[in-house]
Order: structure tokens, then C-alpha cells, then sequence
């Protein structure tokens, strides 16, 4: 987020503010939300150009102000806060059903916690490169597939088996 205003360069809270246009001048910056002139003396300014009076910036969906000191996310046009972007838009994951926030491990179209991404019998966490199957919507290491369903039919496998 850029927040920009009449006074000299400078970062704060990761924030960059900029000098703006002179004081006195007509206004070029027209609120994203209202639609009105930006007459304050900074302008909120969010990825790709949008820009928002201070007090116009927040959640669509909460309504929680989005300043400098949290993360903003934009969606066609629309602000949201970090965990509502996350709650409507994030990656579920397949086991716990809860948003995925940080890395994703993936399993054809199913995305998993880090941490959710272990066999369903010996709870053995699984990484990038071991060999796993999902059959019957749940994950299996080589060794437990093998030992609950021999060479029986488990067409659903991923990642080589």
C-alpha cells in the first residue's frame, strides 16, 4: 500500500509517502469508492494505482479500516482485508477445510496445510518428491496403500504410484 502526501519522501510501517501534487493546486486523484476529488493531504494507495481517501479505504466486507499498519488485497477493484481475501478467495484445505494462509502443498486439484499433508494411517507427515496415493479422499504413504489394498484398484493415485 502507497500512501502519498504533501511533505518530503519518506518510509514508515513499510509504507511509502511521497510528495504530492503542490498545495493549492486542482486535485488530478479521484477516490476509487466514492468517486469524489481527493482534496486531503494524503492519498491511500492500493496495487494496481487505485487511490482512496484514508477514511473511503477499508474491508467490503467487514468494514475494518485498511491503513498502513495491515495488509490490504485487492479483487477486481474491491478492498478486503487480509483474512476476509483469504476467507472468500483463499485455498481450502482438503483435510481440515480451513484456509490455507501459507504454503500450499498440492495434490491434483486438492491443496493441504503443510502440516494436513500426512498419511491417514501412520500419520506420517509427507513431503515434496514422497510417493503418495488418495483413494477414497484420503492420503496414504507407499507403505500403507500397499499393506491395506495390496494390488487392488487405486486408480486415484498421485505423485508415481
Amino acid at each position: 500500500m502507497l500512501v502519498t502526501g504533501n511533505s518530503p519522501s519518506s518510509t514508515m510501517n513499510g509504507c511509502v509517502f511521497e510528495p504530492d501534487a503542490e498545495i493549492g493546486s486542482v486535485p488530478t486523484k479521484v477516490c476509487h469508492r466514492c468517486k469524489e476529488p481527493i482534496m486531503d493531504r494524503f492519498v491511500m494507495r492500493v496495487h494496481p494505482n487505485y487511490e482512496f481517501h484514508p477514511a473511503c479505504l477499508s474491508c467490503a466486507s467487514c468494514h475494518a479500516t485498511l491503513d498502513e499498519s495491515c495488509t490490504c488485497f485487492v479483487r477486481n477493484g474491491i478492498p478486503y482485508c487480509k483474512p476476509d481475501y483469504f476467507k472468500f478467495f483463499g485455498v481450502h484445505c482438503n483435510e481440515c477445510k480451513e484456509v490455507i494462509t501459507d504454503r500450499v502443498m498440492k495434490a491434483g486439484d486438492r491443496g493441504y496445510h503443510v502440516d494436513c499433508f500426512k498419511c491417514s494411517v501412520c500419520m506420517v507427515k509427507l513431503e515434496p518428491g514422497d510417493y503418495y496415493t488418495i483413494y477414497n479422499d484420503r492420503i496414504y504413504c507407499k507403505d500403507d496403500i500397499e499393506a491395506l489394498y495390496g494390488d487392488n484398484d487405486t486408480s486415484s493415485s498421485a505423485n508415481g504410484m
